[in-house]
């Protein structure tokens, strides 16, 4: 925390300094940007929403008592100091609640920013800004980045395994967001639901990457990727940055390799701005 006092100071007194923040529950995802914090020698802020994370379970099935040994145990994996780990609940309201009455709504908001607190989030953002019943009405990088790779990778799939042992990770993400619709729907309602489903900017099927059927087959892609050798003129085809990556030696053709290198391109973007400018003062 004290890492992050000193950032708004610095910005404050008018210095080029900034911290990103990553809001994401996804494992992969997560990996990537600590070890963009490990690559850079700075501390990373990971920020996990209302919806993703509440005393209810969210839709990670995570509280934030869960969810920081979570978060823990994969900065401890991959060398990341939790020292420098800053944890922060993003959006903290009644967003999660929103189609209930404003009274009921508000009182799961005070009882989800007690439970952040209490777990030992230091930054909280509080939002009422969304309405709730019966008011008037009033995307991620790094997870499309992550999304982009593994669908990627799930056209890989396609042209490498049988079709009997293939993951279909595409296909089960698609079986699973129309069984259960809630956190698209009211989204996308014109004749391009499909697509946007997808690829659209709001990116809503960030809010299904924890869902079993679409974690397993995330699982099963990489397994099936990781058993077999990616010729390379077919990944120039489909990731062509880290086809560069591998020729100039700077990555190993493995999977989930494939998949970090896709998300830390992002991340090291957030990383120049918030981190390298200072060199240039």
């Amino acid at each position: 925390m004290q890492n992050f006092l000193e950032i708004i100071r610095d910005n404050r007194a008018g210095k080029l300094r900034g911290i990103y923040a990553v809001c994401t529950a996804q494992p992969l995802a997560l990996e990537a940007a600590l070890l963009q914090g490990k690559q850079d020698g700075t501390p990373i802020l990971v920020e996990a929403t209302a919806n993703q994370v509440n005393q209810f379970g969210g839709y990670t099935g995570m509280t934030p008592a869960d969810f920081i040994p979570f978060i823990k145990g994969i900065a401890k994996r991959v060398g990341f100091p939790v020292k420098d780990l800053i944890l922060g609940g993003d959006h903290l309201g009644p967003v999660a609640w929103s189609a209930e009455p404003a009274g009921v709504a508000m009182d799961k908001a005070r009882g989800l920013v007690a439970a952040y607190v209490l777990a030992g989030f230091k930054k909280i953002h509080l939002d009422t800004s969304m309405a709730c019943a019966g008011d008037d009405s009033v995307l991620s990088d790094e997870i499309v980045a992550m999304r982009a790779a593994l669908f990627a990778l799930s056209s890989i799939e396609e042209e490498l395994i049988h079709p009997e042992h293939c993951a279909g990770l595409k296909r089960v993400c698609e079986q699973v967001m129309l069984c259960e619709p809630k956190y698209w729907k009211e989204y996308y309602t014109s004749d391009r639901e499909r697509l946007l489903r997808r690829y659209s900017y709001s990116d809503r099927i960030r809010y299904y990457w924890n869902h079993p059927l679409v974690a397993d087959a995330v699982d099963k892609l990489l397994t099936n990727l990781a058993d077999t050798t990616i010729p390379l003129p077919l990944l120039s085809q489909y990731l062509p940055r880290q086809y560069a990556a591998i020729r100039a030696g700077e990555l190993t053709n493995h999977p989930r390799e494939l998949v970090i290198h896709n998300i830390m391109q992002v991340t090291g973007c957030y990383a120049s701005a918030c981190w390298k400018q200072q060199a240039s003062e």
